[in-house]
């Protein structure tokens, strides 16, 4: 008798990410939905065409 193992499927949660610029006030860029903050960070740089320097000023913000 041989049982058959189906492999684990992980359901992966997209959460939503509120990206802005940091600057002397705070530049609310829009929402990008990720399952992590590096993702994020990855899909807002992408999504919003950042340069280098205003990759170094995003901040992400996860979304309650």
């Amino acid at each position: 008798m041989s049982l058959s193992m189906k492999p684990a499927t992980e359901k992966i949660s997209i959460r939503g990410w509120h990206a802005s610029l940091l600057k002397r006030r705070v530049e609310y860029l829009g929402k990008v939905d990720a399952p992590n903050s590096t993702a994020a960070e990855a899909t807002a740089i992408k999504v919003f065409c950042l340069n280098d320097d205003q990759r170094r000023r995003l901040m992400l913000q996860e979304e309650h």
